[in-house]
């Protein structure tokens, strides 16, 4: 009974984490992911595709999309320093247990950093060399291919979450 507890709260805790994870990092994510969260469009930079029920907020509200852009950019920066400050917390309790010292911790930090920005240019190659594939990548959506998947519509059929 006590290791089904066990089991139950660990999975748990990997629910919330990944979810964690996906809202705070949507467009590092993604680089795993089949399919983009925001995509821009080749058709006018200031143009940005959101999920369906994002979008259908926007419509109904009649919201400005960048504007909406704009608080989702400071909703994820926001979680992105509040994670990195809980890491850094975590790792200064390291550092006092003794586990690890204050250099080694830098050096987890910066390593993080760096791993973070080659992820973004990697997914910056990855959604120029789509644009300029001349490949359809919203008629390849369907055959689920993992090429950007289900060519940013976000939370799609099928997904755990897309039943919006």
């Amino acid at each position: 009974m006590k290791n089904e507890k066990l089991k139950m709260k660990n999975l748990l805790m990997a629910i919330f984490l990944s979810l964690g994870v996906i809202l705070a990092f949507p467009t590092k994510v993604s680089a795993f992911w089949p399919f983009d969260i925001l995509t821009k469009s080749s058709e006018t930079e200031a143009q940005t595709k959101f999920p369906t029920l994002i979008q259908r907020i926007i419509d109904k509200f009649e919201l400005n999309s960048g504007e909406v852009q704009k608080v989702m950019d400071e909703v994820q920066t926001e979680r992105q320093q509040e994670m990195r400050a809980r890491r850094e917390a975590k790792l200064e309790e390291a550092v006092k247990a003794e586990v690890i010292t204050s250099e080694q911790k830098q050096a987890l930090l910066d390593k993080e950093d760096e791993w973070q920005e080659k992820q973004r240019q990697l997914m910056e190659e990855r959604r120029k060399w789509m644009e300029e594939s001349g490949i359809d990548f919203k008629k390849l959506a369907p055959y689920r291919v993992g090429y950007g998947g289900f060519a940013g519509k976000g939370f799609g059929r099928g997904h755990w979450l897309g039943r919006f």
